[in-house]
């Protein structure tokens, strides 16, 4: 489902069947099959952890804001931290802002000290919790 696109042609045929008045024709887009690899992925949740090698492949081939889709997935699956370190370390290096900034979010939430030593908040320093609340006594 991850790696489905949308047939050539599929909108008008389903359009002009429609028109025929065959109303219960409808062609799943690639961006609705997307969607529902996630909630399979979620409801599956770590029982799907397997297939974290097939996601990290399909994230590899992709671009930009295509590759969200899987990277949520993977998330969905709880993928091991052996898995998921080296694949936030590297994203933040991204070119992409928004994928950077969310790999530095999910070290700080996951992996606070690997992401000290990753750099994040040197890279990010508005991401950085303030310590300086006041003893409760």
């Amino acid at each position: 489902m991850l790696t489905a696109k949308d047939l050539p042609g599929a909108k008008p045929v389903e359009s002009f069947a429609q028109r025929l008045g065959f109303t219960r024709v409808r062609i799943t887009t690639a961006k609705e099959k997307e969607i529902l690899a996630i909630v399979g992925f979620w409801v599956l949740g770590k029982d799907a952890r397997s297939a974290a090698p097939a996601l990290i492949e399909i994230i590899k081939t992709r671009v930009g804001d295509s590759r969200k889709f899987p990277i949520l997935c993977l998330f969905s699956i709880e993928a091991d931290k052996t898995v998921m370190l080296p694949l936030l370390v590297s994203w933040l290096k991204d070119s992409d802002p928004s994928l950077a900034a969310g790999a530095a979010a999910e070290l700080i939430r996951y992996y606070p000290e690997e992401a000290e030593n990753a750099g994040v908040y040197k890279r990010f320093p508005g991401m950085k919790i303030s310590t300086n609340a006041p003893d409760a006594k």
